[in-house]
């Protein structure tokens, strides 16, 4: 694909995601408290939640066969996104047309899920030829800020509306704007370049499915990944209505905690956009899952929303970099041509845990809320706990660095990150960012007179080579030559470092003045 294409496509990705999110933050956040109202208990919230997946669950991989036997990617996917999404404008109404029917809720929520498992794999096998491999991390990262802004904005505008208009006509109101919102990213789906896939036509899907499963990286991550979204389904269904079922909060604190939450992202998305392009995808998905792993435990210590605000600020933080390093490190691992099956995979297999989980939940919760202390919702959010952390134990573990990676000692991973978070979260200060920038001049200033030094040495070729280069750039900076100073100055602590492993193994060869 031409470089104009691309910028074509990713302005459109971008679009289409801004519209899309939008649409997900009414629908996700205010699902749960729609059936709520409508009179579910929490074991049929969780079957509102797992039957309409379930039926994702079966397309997901008959839909990525038509996609790559067509090889019509864009027209499948932006048909499908229309009528999936326009669906929510029915869902909006059925209190009118049904009354508190929860049964019509179900079958309507079905087939808008039958119908869109077309969209994934068509939308990840057109993503990965649109955005070039080299700046994923970075044009996601954007992408997800701008994401979360649209999430932040629709879902603090949606609690207002419901708390202001009431029940039932401002359910209505959001699932009719949220019908909109998804029609209006389909047409963004529509403006997609169409472009040559790299697919070959399929012609046995037994055949590519062995291929599949012997991809050694991708079966191990989505093995983890299916136990760490069973605990991270079994407890996120129930976090709104323990919120206003239990804490007895107002629709507003759903979306104060919504904002807090999207906020925190928005904060960190560049950070972790600039930890996943330098030290890889894994490591931001291990760090993210640590964090996240702790949400549950802290929602189960709440007693009142007030308590929950700094949870919120973890959660949207931990979020954040999972979300941008599950997606980038899938698409890294799925073979070029094959990028439709493999999603198609990974989303049925991660289906599962996505369908069963919540369902298992409810029924805890429903069989145990007259324990003490340890009853109901409560209860699913200490089990949700336990599991999250046995899937970071296992990303910590089992998780490969995607393409390999050189082995680089635990702490001078940390303290490079630990470094650019402080220069990252820093730049809001000028003062501080000020002080930040001159330490890290003269530390360069430094590391030019050890050059000069070691340019007397007797090295090898390739390390003079990397020497020169290394002045050339710091002077550079030093004249002011650069945008991002900062950027590039980390950078050029990493190739030093590198440089100094180097040198240490061509010492003893080498002569001194």
């Amino acid at each position: 694909m031409n470089e104009n294409l691309q910028k074509q496509g990713m302005k459109y990705a971008t679009y289409e995601g801004i519209l899309a999110s939008a649409m997900f933050a009414i629908t996700s956040t205010f699902l749960t408290l729609f059936a709520l109202h409508l009179g579910a208990d929490n074991t049929t919230i969780g079957l509102v939640i797992s039957i309409p997946a379930s039926l994702t669950l079966l397309i997901y991989i008959p839909a990525a066969y038509v996609i790559e036997k067509t090889s019509k990617r864009r027209l499948i996917g932006a048909f499908s996104a229309f009528i999936s999404r326009s669906l929510w404008i029915i869902v909006a109404l059925l209190p009118f047309l049904f009354g508190e029917s929860l049964i019509w809720l179900i079958l309507i929520l079905s087939l808008s899920s039958a119908i869109g498992g077309f969209i994934s794999p068509a939308w990840a096998s057109m993503i990965g030829d649109i955005v070039p491999e080299s700046t994923r991390g970075r044009y996601f990262a954007k992408r997800n800020i701008l994401c979360a802004l649209s999430t932040m904005i629709t879902v603090t505008s949606a609690g207002i509306i419901l708390d202001f208009i009431g029940n039932d006509l401002g359910f209505t109101l959001l699932f009719i704007l949220a019908g909109i919102l998804g029609i209006l990213s389909s047409v963004m789906f529509f403006k997609f370049p169409e472009t040559e896939s790299k697919t070959v036509v399929l012609e046995n899907i037994k055949e590519e499915t062995k291929k599949i499963i012997k991809n050694n990286l991708f079966v191990r991550f989505l093995i983890i990944f299916f136990i760490w979204q069973f605990g991270v389904s079994m407890a996120s269904p129930f976090f709104n209505v323990h919120l206003v079922k239990n804490l007895q909060a107002g629709y507003i604190w759903v979306s104060i905690f919504s904002f807090v939450s999207t906020m925190s992202g928005i904060i960190i998305n560049k950070f972790w956009g600039n930890i996943s392009d330098t030290f890889g995808h894994r490591i931001v998905i291990v760090i993210s899952a640590f964090g996240a792993s702790f949400v549950p435990f802290f929602w189960f210590f709440a007693t009142s929303p007030y308590y929950l605000l700094p949870v919120a600020i973890i959660a949207g933080s931990a979020w954040a970099g999972m979300n941008l390093a599950n997606l980038n490190y899938l698409l890294d691992i799925s073979k070029e041509g094959r990028r439709s099956l493999y999603s198609a995979f990974y989303w049925t297999i991660l289906g599962v845990p996505m369908i069963a989980s919540p369902i298992i939940g409810g029924i805890i919760a429903d069989y145990s809320s007259k324990l003490p202390v340890f009853g109901g919702l409560k209860l699913i959010f200490i089990i949700s706990w336990m599991i999250r952390l046995l899937g970071f134990a296992l990303f910590l573990k089992f998780l490969k660095d995607v393409p390999p990676r050189e082995t680089k000692p635990t702490r001078y991973v940390i303290q490079e990150i630990i470094n650019m978070g402080v220069s990252y979260f820093s730049t809001p200060f000028i003062i501080i960012r000020k002080s930040s920038y001159n330490i890290r001049k003269r530390v360069l200033l430094s590391l030019h007179k050890t050059i000069n030094v070691l340019k007397k040495w007797k090295l090898p070729k390739d390390i003079e080579s990397d020497l020169i280069t290394i002045e050339k750039e710091i002077k550079k900076i030093e004249n002011g030559e650069v945008r991002d100073a900062e950027k590039r100055m980390l950078k050029i602590r990493i190739k030093f470092t590198k440089l100094k492993e180097k040198l240490k193994k061509v010492r003893k060869s080498t002569s001194h003045p």
